[in-house]
């Protein structure tokens, strides 16, 4: 029973490698969202455009059991140790390891392996075919080209992850959304869902092979593992926002508009009547009395949605700030219309709306406080919104930011916010769900090393 643990913590600790490893591209900033201008053929082209980038990114191991395998063995040995395994367990479970727990932990990993562990000159070790046996092999399945690996509406009990090939990911009317490659993961959204039911539905653009996680193993890897529990929601919270955000580009019935520097979109406290989405150009947005500007859009990202969805007047004023703007427009009433249609891609975009006015208001109070918008400044903002110094951020702390920048906004909102920010459901945001937020912190990778030795 004790080797079995270990080993459990032992596959938890891969699980948790291959997820962080995996969709690098989900992200709650939408710091890599918005680079795709709206329309079918352009969507096809940006999907085209992040399989490429995917593949270079991939290119020096195209197995991902190789890439985890070069995670654990961080010195490039050839091979892993107990060390190794001690140091991704404990950043996977959060617990430290003994040395000599260390060592039983290689020999129940080593007792899932055809073979004895590979014996080193400083001890014992899992070479790389010891290490994919562990966890790949005994759950490897194939799926031809055409083949549907299951679809929307369906009961889900299993999630994958992709060793070679390609899968296209689709709305229940069969409207792509993403594509998919090696080292990417899919299926989880059903397994974290209390019904069990997919969303999406998953077709095999090429012949697949994939490592397919059962639900009993899956519960079982996130009870052992925290952090991959909460990097799972994270990124699946940010990928469904994803597959909201190309639904909408995909959409027939816009306008194209053409604005020029100075030009403004909307104004602040104007009823909404439409929404935006960028093909081309820098627009600027300003809050508040002073006129203090506090973000930009660019090409690939939309605006417009909150007032439609909370029936509010703009928040905000929009202005065109380069030397042209080229958007689409799309009138409320369609806009809400392709809501009631796609139940799961309202309640991300609303999630979205939220968490840009949270941001918002971070901002106005750094400026107000004659401040900057740097990192450094919004680190500071967190700070200052933790009045009682806990390193957290309460519902009510929470709700004084907000309310600051607009004391209209309804508690509900406020408490779904924190619903969907706060990852490990502790009922606080922490600093670094917070950062998370913000598309300079994503760029910089927060969490990149944390395997590292």
């Amino acid at each position: 029973a004790r080797f079995k643990d270990l080993r459990t913590k032992v596959e938890a600790g891969i699980f948790a490698v291959l997820v962080d490893k995996g969709n690098r591209d989900s992200t709650l900033s939408e710091a890599n969202i918005a680079s795709t201008p709206s329309g079918d053929a352009v969507v096809q082209s940006e999907l085209n455009r992040a399989e490429k980038e995917s593949t270079r990114r991939n290119a020096s191991s195209t197995h991902i059991m190789k890439r985890a395998f070069e995670v654990f063995d961080a010195e490039g040995k050839g091979y892993v140790s107990p060390g190794d395994l001690g140091r991704i367990v404990k950043v996977a479970t959060g617990k430290a390891l003994s040395a000599d727990e260390q060592r039983d932990m290689l020999a129940a990993a080593s007792t899932s392996s055809s073979s004895s562990p590979k014996a080193t000159g400083d001890g014992d070790g899992l070479s790389l075919s010891d290490f994919s046996e562990l966890f790949g092999r005994k759950n490897h399945k194939h799926f031809p080209r055409g083949h549907v690996i299951f679809r929307a509406g369906e009961r889900g009990d299993c999630m994958y992850f992709i060793n070679s090939g390609k899968v296209e990911i689709q709305t229940r009317k069969g409207q792509l959304v993403a594509r998919l490659q090696s080292g990417d993961f899919f299926g989880e959204g059903s397994l974290l869902d209390e019904k069990n039911v997919r969303f999406t539905t998953a077709r095999c653009t090429t012949p697949v092979d994939v490592i397919q996680i059962r639900k009993e193993e899956f519960d079982r890897y996130i009870a052992s593992s925290s952090e991959a529990k909460h990097a799972i929601k994270r990124k699946w919270r940010a990928r469904l926002l994803k597959y909201a955000k190309n639904l909408m580009r995909l959409q027939t019935n816009v306008k194209e508009k053409t604005f020029h520097k100075g030009d403004v979109i909307y104004k602040e406290g104007e009823q909404g009547k439409s929404m935006f989405l960028v093909n081309d150009g820098t627009l600027e947005v300003r809050h508040g009395r002073n006129d203090m500007a506090i973000h930009k859009y660019f090409r690939g990202d939309s605006f417009g949605e909150s007032s439609l969805i909370f029936e509010r007047p703009r928040s905000s004023t929009v202005i065109c700030a380069s030397d042209k703007c080229n958007l689409h427009e799309m009138l409320g009433s369609d806009f809400l219309a392709v809501l009631d249609s796609h139940p799961d891609a309202a309640a991300s975009l609303r999630d979205m709306c939220r968490k840009r006015l949270f941001k918002k208001a971070v901002k106005t109070l750094s400026l107000e406080r004659n401040r900057g918008l740097t990192n450094a400044d919004i680190v500071t903002a967190f700070h200052e919104a933790d009045s009682d110094g806990s390193g957290l951020l309460s519902f009510d702390e929470i709700k004084k930011l907000m309310h600051r920048m607009d004391p209209t906004i309804p508690e509900q909102e406020i408490r779904s916010l924190l619903k969907f920010v706060d990852i490990d459901e502790d009922g606080l945001i922490s600093l670094e769900e917070y950062l998370r937020l913000f598309r300079s912190f994503e760029h910089e990778e927060i969490d990149r090393k944390r395997y590292s030795s």
